[in-house]
């Protein structure tokens, strides 16, 4: 009984942990590790616990706000894809892009601004680009793994993005702002230069793209296929192709909804606010231009919240899961334990390298942000380490994955758009993932000492 009661604590992390890894479903994990917790804790409460907590969660500030933030940047999402505006600013690219290292730059610049969502980036860039960069004789791989270069780093460092607003959440609720005088915009801003991670991948593939950077291991072996036999494809071939796409559409649709969104949300300091007027403006644009009628419009809006429905689930199981460990002790325990063994300089090296080495295996940065970011913020108060550094290597770790894990939404759905399947897109950006890997673990060693 003593030995259950030690192990308690630990007991729903290490199956949470061991379900995603083994099922690669994140949800109905975290919901079986969920329900397994309230059994340790009290089998035959399980139900009143479990409807207490769950209806603790949604009521919470912090689940409250995600919602109608997410709900809302759902609706700009669709109706933004729906008005073909990335897709013509796509084409205007294109004019310029004449041979086979411009058409890759053209991608990575349109993969950089279409940074309001990974989705939507890696759906859209992709497949608007891929006609273009055929041409030029560029691999489908080196296609979804470019896009998938510039939009994941592109959507950490955009302060209104779907994971800036998810990550603003996070640090509100923790208590980090506190006697700051910051607001959580503010916060993560502070934290954006200490995201080493996909700046240093990000400035990897531009010079890919530049051809200044060398092609090694599975790129390599795609480039030297294409000069060999013209296929394009990997020799697992080409799959199924996504939903159809305009072909063509006006840059002005993308452009002008998404400066008023950014400018309002700085001004404001109010994402929430900035999303809704940019969905408010592009409904009044595609409405004039009688591009969509008031009954489309709505449908896709519909549309886009459904489409955020999953992420919300996840959400909704997980911070419900995460609370339920803070009351068994699990991060008093998880802190103590490694206080004992490590330094204030190597905390952020430390911990960059075992989050990232933990978010590939879950494959999902949602769980291991909503996990971690609790044991990050309580070791950095106690050995006294820099804040936003250690929020950029947790956020850094987080984002590993989705640059490199086969089972990762950003790398699936790129990979969709691009007809090639997410192993061999998984695979070729390994090895650029794990150079990255190398270089900011050394960064983040040295910042340790330096701050």
């Amino acid at each position: 009984m003593d030995m259950l009661q030690t192990l308690l604590p630990i007991i729903p992390m290490i199956l949470l942990i061991a379900l995603i890894v083994t099922t690669k479903r994140v949800l109905e994990s975290s919901l079986i590790a969920l329900v397994v917790a309230y059994l340790l804790v009290s089998p035959k409460d399980i139900l009143v616990n479990l409807s207490t907590g769950l209806s603790e969660t949604i009521s919470g500030d912090l689940y409250t706000y995600l919602l109608s933030v997410t709900c809302i940047m759902g609706i700009f999402i669709s109706l933004l894809q729906a008005s073909g505006g990335a897709i013509g600013f796509g084409n205007l690219l294109g004019r310029y892009a004449n041979n086979h290292r411009k058409s890759l730059l053209a991608t990575f610049v349109l993969g950089l601004i279409v940074f309001i969502d990974e989705y939507l980036n890696a759906l859209v860039v992709t497949a608007s680009m891929r006609t273009l960069t055929d041409q030029h004789g560029v691999p489908r791989v080196m296609l979804a793994c470019t896009v998938n270069a510039a939009g994941v780093p592109a959507c950490i460092f955009a302060p209104i993005s779907a994971w800036a607003v998810y990550y603003i959440a996070l640090i509100t609720d923790n208590g980090i702002l506190e006697g700051t005088g910051f607001t959580g915009l503010q916060m993560y801003i502070k934290t954006i230069p200490f995201m080493v991670y996909p700046a240093v991948f990000l400035i990897i593939f531009l010079l890919l793209c530049l051809g200044i950077f060398p092609k090694y291991g599975p790129l390599k072996t795609a480039y030297e296929r294409v000069e060999k036999t013209g296929n394009l494809f990997p020799e697992s071939g080409k799959v199924g192709d996504t939903k159809a796409v305009l072909e063509k559409g006006n840059s002005a649709f993308f452009l002008i909804p998404l400066l008023i969104t950014i400018t309002i949300a700085f001004v404001s300091g109010d994402i929430f606010m900035g999303v809704l007027i940019g969905v408010l403006v592009i409904a009044l644009m595609l409405l004039v231009s009688k591009k969509m009628t008031s009954a489309e419009i709505i449908d896709a809006a519909i549309s886009g919240i459904k489409d955020m429905v999953y992420i919300l689930l996840i959400l909704l199981i997980l911070f419900t899961f995460t609370a339920l460990c803070e009351d068994l002790g699990f991060i008093e325990l998880a802190v103590n334990s490694a206080a004992k063994i490590i330094t204030a300089e190597l905390l952020p090296a430390v911990m960059f390298v075992v989050i990232a080495a933990l978010s590939y295996v879950m494959g999902s940065y949602w769980a291991t942000s909503a996990l971690c970011l609790p044991i990050v913020v309580a070791l950095a108060n106690q050995l006294d380490v820099n804040m936003p550094l250690c929020l950029g290597a947790l956020i850094s770790a987080a984002v590993f994955p989705a640059t490199c894990a086969f089972n990762c939404e950003s790398i699936i759905m790129s990979s969709q758009s691009a007809q090639v399947q997410p192993a061999e897109v998984g695979l070729t950006n390994l090895p650029y993932a794990l150079t990255a890997l190398g270089a900011t673990a050394l960064i983040y060693l040295a910042l340790g000492f330096i701050m």
